[in-house]
């Protein structure tokens, strides 16, 4: 019975444990040397993406306006029992108070 030798760095050895059963994404290659065949592995360096978080701008009572590296979000939720009418008249507050406050910020940046 013939036995193959797994050759393998410390790192790639430190990164499969810590995958802890999963897979480990990388590049094999059996070499032989003319006695024993010898399997060689080394795994893809991949640099995990970082997303740089969104700023909180304005925060109220029903939800937020946020802005990311490419646009503006603007979040808002009403409990439905209030009923339409009244969410709808909440709903109108909350973004004329978030337009209040972009425009009150446009023109301090405008200013500075």
């Amino acid at each position: 019975m013939k036995s193959v030798f797994f050759i393998v760095s410390e790192d790639t050895f430190q990164k499969m444990q810590n995958q802890r059963g999963r897979r480990v994404a990388g590049r094999a290659w059996l070499e032989c040397d003319g006695t024993q065949p010898r399997f060689h592995f080394e795994p893809y360096s991949r640099r995990q993406s970082r997303r740089d978080r969104n700023q909180l701008l304005v925060g109220s009572e029903h939800g937020w306006l946020k802005k990311s590296a490419r646009r503006y979000k603007l979040h808002l939720s009403v409990p439905d029992h209030l009923g339409e009418l009244r969410a709808a008249e909440i709903m109108k507050r909350e973004a004329k108070a978030i337009i209040d406050f972009m425009r009150g910020l446009d023109q301090f940046l405008r200013n500075v």
